[in-house]
């Protein structure tokens, strides 16, 4: 079981993605600035970030958990709306993300690149 951290400023989706991923163990933080301060504290293995939140855009959070020495590893999965960067590879691996995720997305989806994810990364080191 993985800790997964999940960054996402709509309750909805929140609550989807804990059912969906429900053989991890969850933390949730309802915008960036918790989202951040729970990457650091609690090292998780995997953190989807959601691109566009209100308090501070996801791409800036992402490039802030990559300058984090406590989070400069930890896989990153992109789950946005913007079609843009779920098309455009190059644009997230240059912010140092490991992957995009269209929404809505199907939960098969979801879980395969999940688990694709923390096969190739491992758990989080401490």
């Amino acid at each position: 079981m993985a800790l997964i951290l999940a960054i996402e400023d709509h309750d909805e989706v929140l609550t989807m993605l804990s059912v969906i991923l429900q053989h991890h163990q969850m933390l949730l933080a309802p915008d960036s600035t918790s989202g951040l301060r729970m990457a650091a504290d609690m090292r998780p293995d995997l953190i989807l970030l959601d691109v566009g939140m209100p308090d501070v855009d996801g791409l800036e959070v992402c490039r802030a958990l990559r300058r984090n020495k406590a989070t400069a590893n930890t896989p990153i999965l992109l789950v946005t709306a913007h079609a843009d960067v779920v098309r455009d590879p190059s644009l997230w691996r240059s912010l140092g993300a490991n992957g995009a995720i269209m929404k809505p997305f199907s939960p098969s989806r979801l879980v395969d690149q999940v688990e694709e994810l923390l096969s190739q990364h491992g758990p989080a080191a401490d």
